[in-house]
């Protein structure tokens, strides 16, 4: 598993200013320390609505090239690029979580896909005494745990990680949500 590291972009490289070509720099400029990282986090700060967006990244094959391709796909993912495209996947495909606002494993599986990714989704509150409550069409569809996920008219409760999700839905986006 990745750590997360913090690191402080409170003072950037002075000489970091993109063109039309990208970032041109030497190799060994880019492999000072946290060169790259505050690079990348720069422009994907100013990139409006980067959640659920589609990033493409590529390089000129250099020395690093495949170090440094990984680690901004990690800091994409921490900016839940995938996520959210994820969850509205489910949403068009009508895939509803029904839920319990009193429910600690409600409030996990929430914290998996992340409070954007959330929005997306589609989410019946259970709990009789819930805001905007559908309690009974609860009862109908037979709920009897939470979370529990509708996928194809069958029911399946439990806390479940996104890559199961994506299985179990056909999901051929990416699935890389650490």
């Amino acid at each position: 598993m990745n750590k997360i590291k913090n690191i402080s972009i409170d003072k950037p490289f002075k000489d970091q200013k993109p063109g039309t070509s990208g970032l041109r720099k030497s190799t060994l400029q880019f492999q000072e320390p946290h060169y790259l990282e505050i690079f990348v986090e720069s422009v994907l700060r100013q990139i409006k609505d980067i959640e659920g967006s589609t990033l493409i990244v590529g390089g000129d094959g250099r020395y690093g090239n495949i170090k440094a391709i990984k680690k901004i796909i990690q800091m994409c993912a921490a900016h839940n690029v995938g996520k959210i495209n994820f969850a509205k996947f489910l949403n068009d495909k009508n895939i509803v979580m029904y839920s319990a606002y009193w429910c600690p494993h409600c409030n996990d599986q929430k914290q998996l896909f992340g409070k954007k990714a959330v929005e997306e989704l589609i989410i019946v509150e259970c709990a009789k005494d819930g805001k905007n409550n559908q309690y009974n069409l609860c009862q109908e569809k037979g709920i009897e745990g939470f979370p529990s996920w509708e996928i194809n008219n069958k029911i399946y409760s439990g806390t479940m990680s996104l890559n199961e999700l994506a299985e179990m839905t056909n999901y051929d986006g990416d699935i890389n949500f650490e």
